[in-house]
């Protein structure tokens, strides 16, 4: 179906060790036996960047774009602009134009991606691998989204992996394969256990048995593994380990045996590892530190410290040699050579065997040999950050923030909030300054905001509010009611936050943040119903920025006071508001306000009926779309379409822009042009109250 031109994706699943990837492996390498183009990215568990997956597959392709053999669907004088745009994805510093403070736009990294892809694809089939897709960061998870969207008419073939099972089946996954299985040419395949047939099959080829001797213990085999064929071929190995090369393999004693998994595979492992020398032994400890896929080089520096005149790269060898005859590592194929874990499970059964010392006194070694001796490594500041973190009980707590910080700063410039905001947050759990843990939480729940996962937002805001005093305080407030109205929580909670805050806030001690804090209030008190009050905040917050000339500020609190009510009689006055804010963005250049000010025009147009002028408000909600790529405003857009459509009695045409709309954010078929949002307790888009707000950033 790919080389017909229609686009592919197969979610592959299964728990670790179900041969996932052995799958996916044998199925790329014989479409590209057969011409196809195929590209591999992998996710790795606790120090992955921004788009993980797809860095490995964009670097490949740029060199093609940059030299021109693959010809991107844009304008020649735009390739350089796309080529950027590629390297921000592969690690680059985001170039273009600066983008206003809070505010990141993601639609140019995913359009270039897209290009970059449909271009390979067209010059032959192309098959993109996503390894271990349960460990992909929410930036990465709305890339894939956008790419299978987007590519339908290419040849291309999307073949992921994914863990099914707790604790690592990832939330966002679900919801993403969830989302787009209802679109044509998405399949999943999960890959269960090993029946016990199949199971019986294995035993008469490898222990060399009647299909009637093989049942029995197949059956022991199936029930103690489940039919997991790592953990399969673990205990078959421990089994020919122990028979007598005379007799063969004894299937006897499956039938008291314990090999419940994974204590199986950390009994399997601990035996090998004992029939090490020590220092073969710390080896394979110091490799599982660094990761299921190792660096030699980085292995043998971090075991430099072996001493007795032994060469360093010799011991490390002989130790990786020996653990490779045991089963413990392989060598990876391919010409850069090296050796890897066979799976996860392996390695995380050597560091389930480390003492907590041992662990914490090796990621020291292999955080301090990444800083001092390579630094070039990829990943290299989110992987010391991860090694930091891992040494904080040796005294490395505060290199361990400082290199969280800056994997946190990569990942909002890379656009990856939610990543962020998990860097911040684990370097608020770890410095011993309050002061700083408090600024750390505050980061951390701005990038979750911007993600779109309010509740977490909301939570953290929450409890930095409930410990700290001043203006820390307010900003707290602030941002738990930014993440309040946003997904239409009831605004008294915020109330009260927000009240309290400003009464330990003197308005002339840090008046920028006591009027955006006066102007929030406005907006609880519309989501809580008490729409006089939100109009009298909303009205004070303008009159304050006005007399500080600050057009930014102004903006801000004309944007906050939207959301105070819409009736009849205020029609005149949302408008004014509306077109006010719309000169101060359009002045600034500043698109955050752009769209709430289309928005509204085009909700008050409609209601008095004026289609020019609703035109004008489509037309700028249509750029805020384009440029931020974010389901809100595409949501929005598509709102005011059917409000277009309909004024010219178009309800054809009305419909099915409701229907895209829908489409955009999983609401039901009936959604109608949004009014505005203040406090109302129904949704005009025919499910829970704001439904439409939660994609919002």
């Amino acid at each position: 179906m790919a080389s017909a031109g229609a686009r592919q994706v197969v979610f592959v699943g299964g728990e670790p060790g179900a041969g996932k990837s052995r799958l996916v492996a044998e199925a790329a390498a014989a479409l590209q036996g057969r011409g196809a183009s195929v590209m591999v990215g992998k996710c790795i568990d606790g120090m992955g960047a921004a788009y993980q997956p797809f860095v490995e597959p964009i670097e490949a392709l740029l060199p093609a774009v940059v030299s021109g053999r693959l010809v991107l669907d844009c304008a020649a004088a735009d390739v350089a602009e796309q080529v950027d745009r590629l390297r921000t994805i592969v690690g680059a510093e985001l170039s273009g134009p600066d983008v206003s403070s809070g505010q990141q736009f993601t639609r140019q990294l995913f359009q270039a991606c897209v290009r970059a892809v449909v271009a390979a694809a067209a010059v032959r089939p192309f098959v993109l691998v996503l390894e271990d897709l349960q460990w992909a960061g929410h930036t990465s998870l709305q890339l894939l989204r956008y790419l299978v969207q987007r590519t339908t008419g290419a040849e291309v073939l999307i073949l992921a992996t994914r863990r099914t099972n707790p604790p690592d089946r990832s939330g966002d996954l679900v919801g993403t394969v969830a989302a787009l299985y209802r679109l044509d040419g998405v399949r999943r395949v999960d890959l269960g256990g090993l029946a016990t047939e199949e199971i019986t099959e294995f035993v008469i080829s490898a222990g060399r048995v009647s299909a009637r001797a093989a049942r029995g213990p197949a059956a022991v085999l199936r029930d103690q593994t489940g039919g997991n064929p790592f953990l399969l071929h673990e205990v078959w190995r421990e089994l020919t380990a122990a028979a007598d090369p005379a007799g063969g393999v004894d299937l006897s004693v499956l039938a008291e045996a314990d090999l419940r998994a994974p204590e199986s595979v950390c009994d399997s492992v601990r035996h090998r590892l004992e029939g090490l020398p020590v220092a073969h032994r710390r080896t394979v400890e110091t490799a599982a530190i660094i990761g299921e896929d190792f660096s030699v080089a980085l292995l043998t520096a971090a075991r430099s410290d072996s001493g007795g005149g032994v060469d360093a790269a010799a011991l490390t060898y002989a130790g990786l040699e020996a653990a490779a005859a045991l089963g413990l590592v392989e060598p990876v194929r391919g010409p850069d050579g090296g050796f890897r874990f066979p799976h996860a499970i392996a390695r995380q059964s050597v560091l389930d065997l480390m003492t907590q010392y041992g662990r914490a006194a090796d990621h020291a070694r292999v955080a301090l040999v990444l800083e001092t001796h390579f630094p070039a490594a990829d990943l290299r500041i989110q992987r010391l950050a991860h090694h930091y973190a891992g040494a904080q009980s040796l005294g490395h707590g505060e290199k361990a923030v400082r290199y969280l910080v800056q994997a946190a700063d990569a990942a909002k410039a890379a656009l990856a909030h939610q990543d962020a905001a998990r860097f911040f947050e684990r370097a608020a759990a770890i410095t011993n300054d309050p002061g700083e843990r408090d600024q750390l939480r505050l980061q951390s729940a701005r990038s979750y905001l911007h993600a779109s996962k309010f509740a977490r937002a909301r939570e953290i805001d929450e409890q930095v509010a409930a410990t700290t005093v001043g203006v820390d305080r307010l900003r707290a407030a602030i941002g738990f009611e930014a993440a309040s109205w946003r997904s239409a929580q009831p605004g008294e909670r915020a109330v009260r936050l927000l009240t309290a805050a400003l009464a330990g806030v003197p308005a002339d001690e840090h008046p920028r943040t006591y009027i955006w804090g006066t102007a929030a209030l406005g907006r609880a008190f519309a989501f809580s119903g008490d729409l006089a009050a939100a109009r009298g905040h909303g009205i004070r917050a303008v009159e304050l920025a006005r007399r500080t000339g600050d057009d930014r500020l102004l903006a801000t609190t004309l944007q906050i006071g939207l959301h105070d009510g819409i009736s009849p009689e205020l029609l005149r006055g949302k408008l004014d508001r509306a077109v006010e804010l719309t000169e101060l963005a359009q002045r600034s250049g500043d698109l955050r306000h752009l769209g709430p000010a289309a928005h509204y025009r085009g909700v008050v147009l409609y209601t008095t009926g004026d289609p020019t002028g609703l035109a004008a408000a489509h037309s700028d909600l249509i750029r805020m779309a384009r440029a931020t790529g974010q389901i809100y405003w595409e949501w929005v857009e598509s709102c005011l379409s059917a409000m277009r459509q309909f004024l010219r009695a178009d309800f054809a045409g009305a419909t099915e822009s409701i229907k895209q709309g829908a489409n955009w954010v999983g609401c039901s078929s009936r959604a109608a042009p949004p009014m505005a949002h203040s406090g109302c307790s129904s949704s005009s888009c025919g499910g829970k109250p704001g439904d439409w707000n939660r994609s919002a950033r």
